[in-house]
């Protein structure tokens, strides 16, 4: 069991008992008896935990992606023109500010289209990762990645399994934030001759 399980069961187990034993969370009363002092290894343990438990600059990074909008992609499929959709996408909070959810609805080769992503940023990993999952696949896909301030892009990097067989292939994916209503995604394929532009999607805010 990780020490962050360990942590959450403690606290649920704590919260459970006190709510049977109807105590309320205060300070004792003279002559009531106190709890037992907390082990020091589970207090420093707390303590580390609450460095990063709160969001922090890189979450508001995220703030300008909050909304609802109209999509537009394009996906190579292969030579000759890509194949154009229009869809619709929403990002809101998750967890005050921890997390923030992705929910978008389009096309895909004629069939509808839906995906769902959850993104956040590690602040003791330092990192921003997230997971997505759609109606095309049984698979939950993971990605990693970093912001640039300069030019305002987040940038993914993931291995995910190989449609066509065995082992997996890895992409780069971009999210440049183009100012408060329009970002631009886009996904690449990476290749020893050179990334390969596979999809583009132009978001636009409903206002």
């Amino acid at each position: 069991m990780s020490w962050k399980r360990a942590w959450v069961g403690l606290v649920g187990g704590s919260m459970a008992v006190a709510v049977a034993a109807g105590i309320a969370w205060a300070e004792p009363k003279k002559d009531e008896p106190t709890l037992p002092k907390m082990d020091p290894q589970m207090e420093a343990m707390m303590a580390e935990m609450a460095k990063f438990a709160a969001p922090g600059p890189e979450h508001k990074v995220l703030e300008p992606l909050i909304g609802k909008w109209k999509t537009s992609t394009k996906m190579w499929m292969g030579p000759g023109e890509p194949q154009a959709s229009e869809g619709t996408a929403e990002y809101a909070w998750l967890l005050d500010g921890r997390f923030m959810t992705y929910h978008g609805r389009s096309t895909m080769m004629g069939q509808p289209a839906e995906g769902f992503e959850i993104l956040g940023y590690d602040r003791k990993a330092k990192k921003y990762d997230g997971i997505w999952v759609d109606n095309s696949s049984t698979a939950l896909f993971q990605f990693s990645g970093s912001y640039d301030e300069a030019t305002k892009t987040l940038t993914y990097m993931a291995n995910w399994p190989n449609p066509m067989g065995e082992g997996t292939v890895p992409y780069r994916m971009t999210t440049k934030i183009e100012g408060p209503d329009q970002h631009v995604f886009t996904m690449y394929q990476v290749s020893g001759g050179g990334d390969q532009k596979i999809m583009e999607t132009i978001c636009t805010r409903v206002k």
